[in-house]
């Protein structure tokens, strides 16, 4: 992540500020690259997250990368090799990610949507 997206963080969020980094609060980084993912989850190999079938398999191999984090977690989910996300898939994905994290079910984790 390049230092301006970090300044921006450190001006909303003060847990990512330079103070908080020297009194030992340890968050670490995780990107996950969509595109990555989308291309074990659809199945004709494109870049385009479509569907709600789609959108479901692509949040379920991201809470497999959040389960496996212990501790706070930035999870940057970077979008830069995806084309088109289409409605049903971005509500399976993005909208039930930031639902179940704020009910806690992934514990102490960030999530910063990128690209």
């Amino acid at each position: 992540m390049d230092s301006d997206a970090y300044v921006s963080l450190a001006t909303r969020f003060p847990l990512f500020s330079d103070d908080n980094k020297k009194s030992g609060a340890n968050v670490k980084e995780k990107v996950i690259d969509l595109g990555q993912v989308a291309s074990q989850c659809v199945p004709d190999g494109t870049n385009h997250l479509v569907t709600r079938e789609t959108g479901s398999s692509v949040r379920r191999q991201i809470e497999q990368v959040i389960a496996a984090e212990e501790g706070p977690t930035l999870f940057v989910i970077d979008f830069s090799r995806i084309g088109i996300v289409d409605y049903s898939c971005a509500d399976e994905i993005i909208v039930k990610l930031i639902s179940r994290s704020l009910g806690d079910e992934y514990g102490d984790i960030f999530l910063l949507l990128s690209g």
